[in-house]
């Protein structure tokens, strides 16, 4: 039996179809490379979009901060920073990209970056 992981494109697919002709864009990964001196207060505009995310977002999986790190005790480079976001379907991504905080975070990250965000974007064809 095939089921769909939280409304996703089942893993064994229809005779005809790929993966990339159904999977939904759900996941991402965004990585941001911070000014000096403005760690703190990058971390504190992702802080309260993390914790809005949390309180309105149902249909978040999970949306966490990193940071790239060398091994268990140093951090490879402390002025990138990594997002790793996931969400149940195409509608809570896109519903999460159109939201009021995210505008808000979007509209002052230009003083906090050193250059533009990268974001790849992942569709999931298999979950635990």
């Amino acid at each position: 039996m095939t089921t769909a992981i939280y409304a996703q494109t089942p893993s064994t697919l229809p005779v005809g179809t790929t993966a990339a002709s159904v999977a939904a864009e759900t996941g991402f990964i965004i990585k941001f490379k911070i000014k000096l001196g403005r760690n703190a207060d990058f971390e504190q505009a992702i802080g309260e979009v993390l914790a809005a995310v949390r309180k309105h977002e149902p249909g978040n999986v999970y949306c966490d901060l990193f940071h790239l790190s060398s091994d268990e005790t140093h951090v490879a480079d402390p002025q990138t920073y990594v997002i790793m976001e996931r969400y149940k379907d195409a509608y809570s991504a896109n519903k999460h990209a159109e939201s009021d905080y995210l505008k808000k975070l979007r509209s002052n990250l230009a003083e906090l970056l050193d250059g533009p965000p990268t974001v790849e974007p992942l569709a999931l064809l298999r979950s635990k």
